[in-house]
């Protein structure tokens, strides 16, 4: 019979304490680098997500609708914008426009000032009206 040495087991289940101790660190630091990926791609859709908001530079161009609604106050076939902050209406209504913060349109034709959400998908732009009305033009 082999007698055991007390401080032998004492050593070796600290060790192996030691080895559990450093396994949950591993497993800890593992986690935490999953947690920081994690973070660091959901940062990344969020800044991706606000850079696909609308810029003025979207506008700029030649929008058509086939049947003329009233838009703006005025009937409308065509919307022109252009780089340096002017619109033409329907071709013969000259004015100027401004994207707000706030993801709005804001156009001034003869003297009266309209504000209204807009949405640019692709090649199509609609614009909502206060009443719920909206409009699709397609960018020629």
């Amino acid at each position: 019979m082999v007698k055991k040495n007390p401080n032998q087991c004492e050593n070796k289940g600290k060790h192996n304490r030691v080895e559990v101790h450093q396994t949950q660190k591993g497993v800890l630091k593992m986690k935490s680098s999953k947690i920081s990926r994690l973070l660091s791609l959901i940062l990344i859709l969020m800044l991706v997500s606000c850079s696909s908001a609308i810029k003025q530079s979207d506008l700029i161009g030649v929008w058509t609708e086939d049947d003329a609604k009233i838009v703006v106050g005025l009937p409308v076939k065509s919307i022109e914008f252009f780089a340096d902050g002017k619109v033409m209406i329907g071709g013969q209504y000259p004015g100027t426009f401004k994207l707000m913060e706030n993801g709005e349109l804001q156009v001034t034709v003869q003297g009266e000032v309209y504000q209204d959400p807009i949405k640019i998908n692709g090649k199509t732009l609609t614009i909502t009206q206060d009443d719920g009305d909206s409009k699709s033009y397609t960018k020629k």
